[in-house]
């Protein structure tokens, strides 16, 4: 190992305390390609984390024997002492550890063995090393697949970059062998932003499967959907996340949520806030669809194009924001079942899109993929920005999601304007509604971020403008009659609109409370609002939550709980036929 490279798994920005030098993108050690110098910017001793330097001593042989400590160059740094990626030293044998060793494109572990142990003779030789498991997720996700079916894809990410993609095993006793799935790095954003590993392959329903001697698991999963869970806007403003702490609400949700044994989870979108929150730089805003009253007249897509992933942005879409905020967060429920991605207004291409892209996208490669694997156009310079937003955004196009007991159509919303009923995307929404009235032959449930429905306030425009507009100019001009539930987020907050006399619009159920700050309205309890010409009884609720359904016979039924696992409402698809609002609230709650 006369040429290692020693780098740490961990991506964070890091203060060294008293040398005041900031090491991002920190390696747990650096080893000199040609002086065989080794630094270590992150040794965890007895609670406290300190940097050092280790000199070479070679033998005869022009080899390394040995390495000992350069006690001036012992300082303490500012890691956190739990940091299980850093190199260890051992306070009894002074053994040293290191946990993340990148040779020759391989992951390893190495064990340094101190040649004096109990004395004060700082020297350590190398005692083995071996390939290491770089810390991981696996995960489960559903996908159009060829000729209107619905496949199922494992994807594995692992927290390295240039790693061999894994052999799955499985329950059944095959083999499963995933490929990598491409970043696209460089054209939107730097591969340094990203700095691991995508892989993927198709799932046979039925079967589970594992990888890295069982450290990474995935369920298997079911095409027939009963038991539902459903997720929105879990992502974590920095105000109330610092750095890359987890996201407490949105984790205590997923873990009630991982205990129930659900077997298809559906998440709204809006799952990375901490990296895509507040100004690019000074009072210059990334593009959002009108969000923020930063639109202009055409809801920012006629006016100058911001990005976050431009070139010269100082703040681009980055792997420690996406694995803080969803990722580390949701670490128990991932694996649980198959999940469906919603995109929300946080993953446009200015915000989040290529880890949405790279992460969540349903399009891929893979034999039978329904979808070609999408990225992010080109998103300009930010000292010389586009004149308008035309070229630099793009959509998923909408697809059906065929399952034995529902079948899901899912929307690419994030584009949609709240406030405003036409630009020049309000065509391509009204063809996806026209799309839907051709496609759903049966029990449908329609998913997307932004609500075609929603009621904040009596002073703010019923959302959302353009897929109202949309739906009206469809040749149908509404849903069909066989969508029997719309699914949303995008407000943060709960709420559930029910046309009860007279109408053959569906419930809606918005789920925006899984993480982020809630809204302040409207307030808590029933309402009735005349939405999009529709007289509508409604309820909202401003507490954290997910809403846990199960699903058979044409029906469905559920609870939204809370972080404490307490329910807070009950919503139940017979309740309008019983003259009764889809949601109400729980005895008690």
């Amino acid at each position: 190992m006369s040429h290692i490279r020693i780098f740490c798994l961990l991506m964070a920005s890091v203060f060294l305390g008293s040398s005041g030098v900031v090491f991002a993108h920190v390696a747990c050690a650096n080893l000199d390609n040609s002086s065989l110098l080794l630094d270590l910017p992150c040794v965890v001793s007895r609670g406290t984390t300190w940097s050092v330097t280790l000199i070479p001593e070679f033998n005869s042989k022009g080899e390394v024997g040995t390495w000992h400590a350069d006690r001036n160059s012992i300082e303490q740094a500012d890691f956190a002492p739990d940091n299980k990626a850093c190199a260890v030293l051992n306070g009894s044998t002074n053994d040293l550890k290191l946990n993340c060793v990148l040779s020759h494109g391989k992951v390893w572990q190495a064990q340094l063995a101190a040649k004096y142990p109990g004395s004060e003779q700082l020297i350590w030789y190398l005692e083995s090393y071996g390939p290491a498991t770089p810390n991981g997720y696996a995960y489960s996700m559903l996908a159009p697949g060829k000729n209107g079916s619905t496949i199922i894809y494992a994807r594995i990410l692992l927290d390295a970059p240039n790693q061999v993609c894994p052999v799955l095993n499985g329950s059944d006793g095959s083999t499963l062998t995933t490929l990598l799935r491409p970043m696209y790095p460089d054209s939107v954003t730097s591969s340094a932003s990203f700095p691991v590993t995508v892989c993927e392959a198709v799932m046979v329903e039925g079967v589970s499967y594992s990888s890295f001697n069982n450290t990474l698991n995935i369920n298997a999963a079911t095409l027939a959907a009963s038991r539902v869970q459903v997720y929105g806007d879990s992502g974590c403003d920095p105000s109330d996340c610092p750095g890359v702490t987890p996201s407490t609400q949105f984790q205590s949700l997923a873990n009630i949520g991982a205990k129930q044994s659900p077997n298809l989870i559906l998440h709204m979108g809006d799952y990375n806030y901490r990296g895509t929150s507040g100004a690019i730089t000074g009072q210059t805003y990334a593009y959002d669809a009108g969000d923020g009253d930063f639109g202009g007249k055409t809801c920012g897509l006629q006016e100058t194009y911001y990005s976050q992933n431009a070139a010269n942005s100082p703040r681009p879409d980055s792997w420690p924001n996406w694995q803080a905020d969803f990722f580390d967060t949701a670490q128990n429920l991932l694996p649980k079942a198959p999940w469906v991605f919603a995109r929300g207004n946080h993953e446009l291409c200015s915000r989040a899109g290529p880890g949405w892209f790279y992460f969540m996208g349903p399009g891929s490669s893979l034999p039978g993929a329904g979808q070609a694997q999408i990225q992010c156009p080109d998103q300009g310079d930010l000292n010389s920005p586009p004149a308008t937003a035309i070229q630099h955004i793009t959509m998923i196009p909408p697809y059906m999601l065929p399952l034995s007991t529902i079948d899901v159509w899912v929307m690419d919303t994030a584009n949609a304007c709240d406030d405003l009923a036409t630009n020049d995307l309000t065509a391509q929404y009204q063809t996806q509604y026209e799309q839907l009235a051709n496609t759903a032959k049966n029990t449908t449930w329609v998913m997307s971020h932004r609500p075609i429905w929603g009621f904040w306030d009596d002073g703010t425009p019923i959302v959302n403008q353009m897929l109202q507009t949309a739906l009206a100019n469809s040749k149908e001009g509404e849903l069909p009659s066989t969508v029997q539930l719309s699914l949303a987020g995008h407000m943060h907050i709960f709420e559930s609109l029910s046309v009860l006399q007279g109408s053959t619009r569906p419930p809606q159920v918005v789920i925006g409370n899984s993480g982020v700050s809630l809204e302040s309205t409207p307030a808590n309890g029933n309402f009735t609002q005349i939405i999009d010409g529709q007289l509508t009884a409604g309820n909202a609720m401003l507490e954290f939550g997910f809403l846990s359904m199960s699903v058979g016979g044409g029906a469905w039924s559920g609870e939204v709980l809370g972080t404490e696992g307490n329910i807070l409402l009950n919503c139940d698809s017979g309740n309008i036929a019983n003259g009764q609002r889809v949601c109400l609230a729980a005895p008690g709650s």
